[in-house]
């Protein structure tokens, strides 16, 4: 497998944040006046904060944007620094592919400034060239691929030799649109849907290194 350029998401896939989101989300309902469990987190995961802006208003069209964006910033300080961790098999794959010269990227729907608290936090700068925003760069949101097309854009690289890595449904959608290898590790913890348009489906990231072939050929 020829791959010379690997595009990470971040949220539930590079880290363990989605789970603690899941937490928060009880308590932005409440905040927003909703029922606390009358948004699902399926309705969340994998978006950016314009398209969960959009979620909660088909439940209250009054809540506003600065709303919703106000109330995860505040988060994500937390979420980011403190609670949430690498996922198994980050690391060590992490540094396959960068001995390997294999250009690493990050592609996430979270705003530029919650991407830059992981990369500080972990010390992961030295592995990703570019770091990819659809929030903080005003494009569609997952699942469309615009993100993942700029990526691809801007990286070089011919898509056949790019492989990208998703957790969420909408993630993969995304992937698989963009004509890259479409690679989903889901999170058996949260079950949010059928992964099965996915190219490779993993149980973890623990054996990308044992059934993948990285190349810089």
């Amino acid at each position: 497998m020829n791959i010379k350029a690997v595009i990470f998401d971040m949220d539930g896939l590079l880290i363990d944040s989605e789970i603690h989101w899941h937490g928060t989300k009880r308590r932005l309902c409440e905040q927003l006046k909703l029922k606390p469990d009358q948004v699902s987190a399926k309705e969340l995961v994998g978006k950016n904060l314009n398209d969960i802006t959009k979620v909660f208003q088909k439940y209250n069209p009054t809540i506003t944007f600065e709303e919703v964006y106000a109330f995860y910033d505040k988060a994500a300080d937390n979420i980011y620094t403190k609670q949430s961790n690498l996922m198994p098999g980050v690391q060590t794959l992490l540094d396959l592919l960068y001995e390997k010269g294999v250009t690493m990227a990050i592609a996430s729907s979270s705003p530029s400034r919650w991407i830059d608290l992981v990369v500080k936090r972990f010390s992961l700068q030295k592995y990703f060239t570019h770091l990819f925003s659809t929030q903080s760069m005003n494009l569609p949101g997952k699942p469309d691929p615009a993100v993942y097309n700029e990526c691809m854009n801007v990286l070089g690289f011919p898509k056949e030799c790019v492989a990208i890595f998703e957790d969420s449904l909408v993630g993969t959608q995304a992937a698989k649109a963009s004509g890259a290898l479409a690679i989903a590790v889901p999170d058996k913890r949260l079950g949010h849907g059928d992964f099965s348009d996915a190219d490779i489906t993993l149980g973890s990231l623990v054996f990308a290194t044992e059934k993948l072939l990285f190349t810089n050929n």
